[in-house]
């Protein structure tokens, strides 16, 4: 479809009040780089394989992760916490380094705003609205082959 000058892309907008950045673009003072995922569906689409792939494969002794909300099954070895209000996801996001979006399709996630919001940089999957929203923000994985890589 042409562009046109009738056109333009309006993203979602998360609460300023909410989701806002206090770090400064700091990392978190940690031994381990805190790794973030979010999601309120166990649907698989969600990105439920990288989540486990990650969960399976990832250097743990260099990263620590953390889930929040409701997963398909459970984790060995990423924290999972059950879904929690706006205002803790937010301090969940602001204490930590880098937010994993591993989400299939996606029509403008606002859990991934919320994440660039809180300044955090994003390692998303190479789908749908996801590199658009992401632009300079982060880094765009295509598979399980890829996202370690990325997450580097």
């Amino acid at each position: 479809m042409l562009k046109n000058n009738y056109e333009t892309v309006i993203h979602n907008a998360p609460d300023p009040e909410i989701f806002f950045s206090d770090n400064n673009g700091q990392k978190i003072s940690s031994e381990k780089i805190k790794l973030i995922a979010t999601s309120w569906s166990d649907n698989p689409g969600k990105g439920f394989d990288i989540y486990h792939y990650l969960d399976e494969n990832l250097d743990f002794g260099r990263y620590e992760m953390t889930f929040i909300g409701r997963a398909d099954r459970q984790f060995k070895n990423i924290k999972m916490i059950n879904p929690v209000p706006s205002r803790k996801v937010a301090e969940y996001l602001r204490n930590h380094d880098i937010f994993i979006f591993a989400s299939k399709l996606e029509a403008c996630s606002n859990s991934l705003l919320e994440a660039l919001r809180c300044d955090l940089p994003a390692v998303v999957r190479n789908t749908s609205s996801n590199p658009e929203i992401l632009g300079k923000g982060g880094e765009v994985f295509t598979n399980e082959g890829d996202i370690k890589a990325k997450i580097d």
